[in-house]
């Protein structure tokens, strides 16, 4: 059975794909990063256990 979405829906759907302010201010970071304009100063990881306790903040 196929489902049809109503107007409310679908607008949930959009808007969920929709860059918000913040993922538009990391993209254009992220950008500015590989341009060489800023200073990429985000640590790299060799394990999923270091990056883990970098991003709650054990580190």
């Amino acid at each position: 059975m196929k489902k049809i979405f109503n107007h409310a829906e679908s607008d949930a759907f959009l808007t969920d794909r929709i860059p918000n302010e913040t993922t538009r201010k990391a993209f254009e970071e992220a950008e500015a990063k590989e341009a060489g304009e800023i200073t990429d100063d985000t640590p790299a990881f060799d394990n999923v256990s270091d990056l883990m306790k970098y991003l709650n903040g054990e580190v």
